[in-house]
């Protein structure tokens, strides 16, 4: 799991850029995602009632519900009856909201150093793979409702896409992904921003790094 180290921006040419995670970096979400996941996937279907907690965990960070679904639930199973992803990702989201309203704690030594870097001029951008009700319910609670710049959610819709920009990323299966969705359209704001000396990518999993690697450099 990746940390935020966010750099001094003293001397430093340009604008600081923290891309964080807030599922699984900001706030210490994937416990209870994963669990509420595994759940929704055991109740859909019989065949996936041993479903171990630690397939989900290495699956769901930088996905929705429905996307780690589809990669978790056999193809056979999905053919046989294509609702079971749909119902699965409901039930999932259903009883994360419910978790959502019981507080999730924040990682600890993760916002102090977001703050210190903000307050010397860096922006800071959160990338959520929950729902915006529940991102700025938590933001809210925790009175960090002013922390980010730009704070992109799961449920935000997909972006206006330049044609050019997708045509040279180098994702090709994951193109369409929620992630990458979240990630063109946090280029396309940077892009209008002042010029930035660098951006930095503090995600929760491999997948996510380099999903963001590839479209912040495209």
């Amino acid at each position: 799991m990746h940390r935020p180290v966010p750099e001094p921006s003293g001397g430093v040419d340009g604008l600081l850029v923290h891309v964080v995670a807030f599922d699984g970096v900001l706030v210490d979400t994937l416990p209870a995602r994963c669990t509420v996941l595994r759940d929704a996937l055991r109740a859909v279907d019989p065949a996936m009632r041993q479903t171990p907690i630690d397939a989900v965990a290495d699956l769901l960070p930088g996905r929705t519900f429905e996307e780690a679904a589809v990669a978790l639930m056999p193809p056979d199973l999905q053919r046989a009856d294509p609702t079971r992803v749909t119902l699965c990702a409901l039930q999932a989201e259903s009883a994360w909201r419910t978790r959502c309203a019981q507080g999730i704690a924040l990682h600890a030594g993760v916002v102090s150093p977001l703050l210190a870097a903000q307050a010397r001029g860096a922006r800071i951008v959160l990338r959520a793979d929950s729902a915006r009700r529940e991102v700025e319910g938590m933001l809210r609670q925790a009175g960090l409702d002013a922390l980010a710049a730009l704070v992109r959610c799961a449920d935000d819709g997909p972006p206006r896409v330049d044609p050019s920009v997708a045509a040279s990323s180098t994702a090709s299966s994951t193109a369409s992904s929620t992630a990458a969705q979240s990630y063109r359209a946090i280029a396309q704001r940077l892009a209008v921003w002042p010029p930035i000396a660098r951006t930095t990518i503090h995600e929760a999993s491999r997948y996510a790094t380099a999903i963001a690697s590839a479209t912040l450099r495209a």
